[in-house]
């Protein structure tokens, strides 16, 4: 519980303060009908552009790791049903010979 306020006090602060930079160093001021917004509401209004930009953020991050999760998943599934395809003709000799091999043990004793 710390945490997550501790998150959001962090996430709070940030926003503000990249706010008065973007609006003290490079005249950025939001204005509606021709007024300048008052600092509240233009906190509030950078707050929510930046949890929009959060949240295209995550999603694009979610959506990269899961395409590489994806195509490391089919190579090596790729690679797996090759080798069986390549080999099936040894594995099963292998398996034939275990089992006669292992049949020939157990009626020795």
């Amino acid at each position: 519980m710390f945490r997550m306020f501790m998150a959001i006090i962090l996430a709070l602060v940030l926003v503000y303060t990249f706010g008065q930079i973007a609006e003290e160093m490079m005249d950025f001021a939001i204005t509606v009908d021709g007024e300048v917004l008052s600092p509240v509401i233009g906190f509030i209004v950078m707050a929510v552009v930046a949890v929009i930009l959060v949240g295209v953020g995550f999603f694009v991050t979610v959506s990269v790791f899961g395409v590489i999760v994806l195509a490391v998943g089919a190579a090596l599934i790729g690679i797996v049903v090759a080798g069986v395809s390549m080999f099936w003709p040894v594995l099963l000799i292998l398996l034939f010979v275990y089992l006669v091999s292992r049949s020939k043990e157990n009626t020795a004793h």
